[in-house]
């Protein structure tokens, strides 16, 4: 039987911020352009949900936890397939940060590598099956559940699953060339002693990711990809 591997903090954010000043500036400007397409998507995303003239105005209110059943599927059915969508370019700065580490040549080119790669089919099925999941469960959650501590409650830990069976399933799928289904299963197996490590991890990534938000706007597109130098740390530390 397989020892399951156990997470050293330390060392993961210490090999995480080597691994991300090496990348700092070509990952800064990926991130920038996969944030274009990100904005771009979701500003189609809202103009296909709403058809009013005072888009801006709509957003300030704007509240999914108030749609109707049938406005509600159709918002996470878009969400969703954003998230998928952008899922290859995600997938593109992760190779960026292997390729990194075993000193091969990194250009902008990786960063669109997978999207005519073998892999893209298996990209796309693992993050909509994870975001799928937690998708459906929250709006079966909304309809059946009607007090709302539980509700809360239960949506905040299934949150935190799918996040973490993301943050973890996808390096899984183009690194160690698994199937989605036996991605996820090994992502699983391999939290099962590393939840909590793994969820203050991706925390404290977003965290440092965002400082640049705080510093000078612009500065996130170049701290956001500390990010993704967790993110292949964590699958590197338990493949």
């Amino acid at each position: 039987m397989k020892t399951l591997k156990k997470i050293d903090l330390y060392q993961i954010i210490k090999q995480s911020i080597e691994l991300y000043k090496k990348n700092i500036l070509l990952v800064g400007l990926v991130f920038f352009i996969l944030t274009i397409v990100l904005v771009s998507l979701l500003n189609i995303g809202f103009k296909t949900l709403y058809k009013g003239d005072d888009l801006l105005e709509y957003l300030k209110h704007f509240n999914p936890e108030k749609f109707s059943i049938k406005d509600k599927l159709l918002y996470l059915s878009v969400l969703t397939m954003i998230i998928a969508l952008v899922a290859p370019f995600n997938a593109g700065i992760l190779k960026m940060m292997k390729d990194t580490q075993e000193n091969n040549k990194v250009g902008i080119n990786t960063f669109y590598y997978y999207i005519n790669s073998p892999y893209y089919f298996s990209i796309l099925l693992v993050t909509l099956l994870v975001s799928g999941f937690g998708l459906f469960f929250n709006t079966t959650l909304e309809v059946l559940i009607k007090d709302h501590t539980i509700k809360n409650f239960i949506s905040f830990f299934i949150s935190i699953s799918t996040s973490i069976l993301t943050f973890t399933a996808l390096p899984n799928v183009i690194f160690s060339n698994l199937k989605p289904i036996e991605g996820i299963k090994k992502s699983i197996k391999d939290c099962f002693l590393n939840f909590g490590k793994v969820f203050l991890l991706i925390i404290i990534s977003v965290i440092l990711g965002y400082l640049g938000f705080f510093a000078f706007c612009i500065g996130i597109f170049f701290t956001f990809p500390f990010y993704f130098a967790i993110q292949y740390k964590v699958y590197d530390t338990l493949k």
